[in-house]
């Protein structure tokens, strides 16, 4: 993308920063958008009732620049809330998460709308997603590229593949997004992205890249059922519910209503089997990064 462009000529790309207590981190994550080479950006952070200095930083970057807009909740909403509301909010043509812990290229914006902008069939594209446990660098993600012509083959590939879902940090199209939404279960991540994903193709770009931070509150299962303050049986038991809600979400959401019942529940019986027996796979590959960055056993 040519920073020369001025923001007019270019659509308007919205980054929707969700946050709670996160002084410690959330200016880096704030630096990363606003140092975008894409000229035309909003920036939106949606403060969940922070009590720490989050809302300091915040309102002191927001005075510097006039494409960053500030709300703090008088009251914690909830962390799914606090993404759905922040998304509501996007103006811009196209939208994306950003973890208040995480940071991206300074070309992510431009590479990412640049595709989304002459492939209509895409509806999501994202970096390479980098992983680390505090500054310490763990891994590089599964590049997940998903472009068969067949709708239900790449929501089968999807499951097949996802491991910590880097692509729900990609840049999508407002208006199909503010459709999907966040469900506030188990896994409502993984189940935005299967509808995205029925509703188009998803791409990973190597030409830039988003670094996300592991051993928060969504580093297990117990840990994010607690935190999205779920039912016991999500807390103890979160391969099942997250199978239920997998079923339930491509029988029933309407993303897939262009699906007969039954195609919609054979779908989400081979979902569950495929994201089960990737996970067998991965139990290996997760205890040796575990020890390798010393993230402490739960």
């Amino acid at each position: 993308m040519n920073k020369k462009l001025k923001p007019s000529v270019v659509p308007l790309v919205s980054i929707g920063i969700p946050t709670c207590n996160r002084a410690d981190l959330i200016e880096q994550t704030l630096q990363s958008a606003i140092r975008q080479d894409y000229p035309n950006l909003e920036i939106i952070i949606s403060d969940n009732a922070s009590t720490d200095q989050t809302e300091e930083i915040c309102s002191r970057l927001q005075k510097e620049y006039n494409n960053i807009i500030y709300i703090k909740h008088p009251s914690n909403m909830g962390a799914t809330d606090n993404f759905n509301f922040v998304l509501k909010q996007a103006k811009g043509q196209y939208f994306m998460w950003l973890g208040d812990d995480d940071w991206i290229d300074e070309n992510y914006i431009s590479e990412c709308t640049s595709i989304l902008e002459v492939e209509a069939s895409v509806a999501i594209v994202a970096g390479i997603p980098k992983y680390y446990y505090g500054d310490t660098y763990l891994y590089t993600g599964f590049v997940m590229n998903l472009e068969n012509n067949s709708n239900t083959r790449r929501v089968r590939d999807y499951f097949a593949s996802v491991q910590h879902n880097g692509i729900f940090y990609g840049v999508m199209r407002t208006q199909v997004i503010q459709k999907k939404e966040l469900k506030n279960l188990m896994g409502g991540d993984l189940l935005t992205i299967a509808s995205m994903v029925f509703t188009g193709k998803a791409r990973t770009l190597e030409s830039c890249n988003l670094h996300r931070r592991r051993g928060g509150s969504s580093s297990d299962g117990k840990s994010l059922a607690k935190s999205m303050a779920l039912p016991w049986l999500d807390q103890y038991f979160p391969r099942i519910s997250l199978a239920h809600n997998v079923l339930q979400h491509i029988v029933h959401d309407a993303s897939f209503a262009s699906l007969s019942f039954w195609q919609r529940y054979k779908l989400g019986l081979k979902c569950i089997f495929l994201a089960f027996y990737r996970k067998i796979q991965t139990i290996l590959f997760k205890q040796k990064f575990a020890e390798r960055a010393g993230i402490p056993n739960r």
